[in-house]
């Protein structure tokens, strides 16, 4: 639905400059004619001054100047020449007037309209002031409703649509104040309570750190660690936080939530690491980690297939009993 507001959008703006083009191009002819107007008036009374003269003493400076007025060229019989006059264009290149481009235009937005509606909706999730989340919904945000709106009321009204709880109390006063100015304060309202990269790094840490203990067949658990792991990791990179992630204090945390098999095999590459005076890192423990993940899901894979392929044993019927008449 948002895609077809958009395009609706784009061709009410469409009719909006072609209605504005029409209407300078109707102000520009009445400009026009009135010029002409005060053309003529101004030659008649040029002309009429001249003849009602008389005086000898000026009548030299009067003839030169009625020769020099009339010397002037008329523009509607001798037009300035156009630049366009007097370029060749390729043969290839077709020109065209302002009508006509208008129609292509609107032709397009037409095409665009009709292959958005063969497209799935893009459904925009609402932003609940997890700071987590917050670079992921403004990235999302400013690629499909920022970038297609220009007009600063409707980011502010999508915006406000697309957040919900304390943080949609938050930035749903600045619609007091003008619609470019409480666009851009409500932005800078979620920036300085939710994109603060020291609070996102923290939490996201303690989404690793504070979370139950795996178990040893819980492989889905392990998976999705792995996968949180490099989200993390990725996210306060970008921050430039690395060196929360490499502390003994949160690597220490997450390998308490491993099972204990996981635990005692990274004990034993931890050790060989302490011999060469080299601490263990963070990306090398989700590397471990992924590595665990990746051979989980191939046993749950394997395990999938022998379940189908492990023959069904035959059912032992039990024999009749014999009835024996008297």
């Amino acid at each position: 639905m948002e895609v077809l507001d958009l395009a609706r959008i784009k061709i009410k703006t469409l009719e909006l400059e072609a209605d504005a083009a029409k209407r300078i191009k109707e102000y520009q002819d009445s400009v026009k004619q009135e010029m002409e107007k005060l053309d003529e008036i101004a030659r008649s009374m040029t002309s009429g001054v001249l003849k009602t003269c008389h005086c000898p003493a000026r009548s030299e400076q009067f003839d030169a100047v009625k020769r020099y007025v009339n010397s002037i060229p008329d523009p509607k019989e001798s037009p300035i020449p156009v630049e366009q006059d007097t370029v060749v264009n390729p043969s290839n290149i077709h020109l065209c007037n302002a009508s006509t481009r208008q129609d292509y235009r609107l032709l397009e937005t037409a095409h665009l309209v009709q292959t958005c509606m063969g497209f799935p909706a893009r459904q925009l999730p609402k932003f609940d002031g997890n700071p987590a989340d917050y670079h992921s919904f403004m990235r999302s945000f400013m690629s499909t409703i920022a970038r297609h709106t220009r007009d600063p009321a409707d980011r502010f009204s999508c915006l406000v649509h697309h957040c919900e709880g304390e943080v949609a109390q938050a930035i749903r006063r600045c619609s007091v104040l003008e619609p470019e100015e409480g666009y851009a304060e409500a932005l800078r309202i979620l920036e300085s309570r939710f994109g603060d990269p020291h609070i996102i790094a923290t939490i996201s840490i303690e989404e690793l750190t504070e979370g139950p203990t795996l178990k040893a067949d819980d492989h889905k658990a392990l998976i999705s660690l792995a996968n949180d792991m490099t989200i993390c990791s990725a996210t306060l990179k970008q921050l430039q936080y690395p060196n929360d992630l490499n502390s003994c204090r949160t690597i220490g945390a997450i390998v308490a939530r491993l099972p204990t098999n996981m635990q005692t095999e990274l004990f034993s590459l931890t050790a060989k690491s302490f011999k060469f005076k080299r601490d263990p890192r963070f990306d090398e423990l989700a590397n471990f980690i992924s590595d665990k993940s990746d051979a989980a899901a191939a046993q749950a894979v394997y395990a999938v297939g022998r379940g189908y392929m492990r023959p069904q044993s035959n059912p032992v019927r039990p024999k009749p009993t014999q009835i024996s008449t008297i």
